[in-house]
């Protein structure tokens, strides 16, 4: 095989218009990525790293229904990778540079939600679902890739006033345990954090909102380090989200 063509990226992408306001797609494409310096050079000696290359799938649906007052977007994906660049850490959290992995495999579902209830009650969702893991790998079999949750949603439902102010409460929820190495021996707890949003949207004018997060003041990791094998034993790859938090802005509608 000429490995010129190696590098090719194409793309085919289908859409079917079901009615004016529904639409179903699927595409297919492929993807080439070389390292970049910082890659190369990213621990004590140069590393050695192959091209990074894909091929992905993705099939879905958005559009909206109006008698629901709803709108959706779905999307399913599938994408298998070869030679993923995977950035390292020991434990202490120094840098070990990039290796090129063997086999992995992406997997996911993502879906935004919006839906109006009696003109007046908005509820808005998002919901993805991530499936990563390495297939066959030497080392790693078949496990999961580190620092990658599993599923993540996000939701806010306000209650809109006739003159324009709106309030209501929010919610971010990550289930499951997020494992920090490959080896996945070390995770994350899963968390729940609530707040609350509120404001004053005007046709023109001056519209303000305040958003209050982590009310409950949850200790969670928001993210988190990635290592190779952390053995079972604590590590200092926890990074912590922020406790109880108040953010405003303005603006100005013309």
């Amino acid at each position: 095989f000429d490995t010129r063509y190696e590098a090719l990226s194409p793309k085919l992408g289908l859409r079917f218009e079901v009615d004016e306001r529904t639409q179903v797609f699927a595409n297919v494409s492929r993807s080439f990525e070389p390292p970049s310096f910082g890659e190369l050079s990213g621990a004590q000696l140069l590393n050695v790293l192959a091209e990074q290359s894909a091929t992905s799938f993705e099939v879905g649906t958005r559009g909206e229904y109006a008698p629901w007052a709803t709108r959706w977007d779905l999307a399913w994906y599938y994408a298998a990778l070869d030679d993923e660049f995977l950035s390292l850490a020991d434990a202490n959290g120094q840098p070990l540079g990039t290796i090129s992995a063997d086999d992995t495999v992406h997997r996911g579902l993502e879906l935004a939600l919006e839906t109006r209830l009696l003109e007046r009650i908005e509820i808005r969702q998002t919901y993805l679902w991530t499936d990563a893991y390495f297939d066959g790998d030497r080392v790693f079999g078949d496990n999961a890739l580190a620092g990658v949750p599993e599923h993540f949603y996000r939701a806010e439902f306000l209650y809109h006033w006739p003159r324009g102010y709106y309030a209501g409460p929010t919610v971010q929820w990550a289930p499951s345990d997020v494992p920090i190495d490959h080896a996945n021996t070390l995770f994350a707890d899963g968390y729940a954090i609530v707040g609350l949003r509120a404001g004053y949207l005007p046709p023109r004018g001056l519209a303000w909102f305040v958003d209050a997060r982590n009310l409950t003041d949850e200790i969670y990791a928001a993210s988190t380090g990635v290592i190779a094998d952390a053995r079972g034993r604590d590590a200092a790859q926890f990074l912590p989200g922020d406790g109880v938090a108040v953010y405003g802005g303005v603006e100005w509608r013309f």
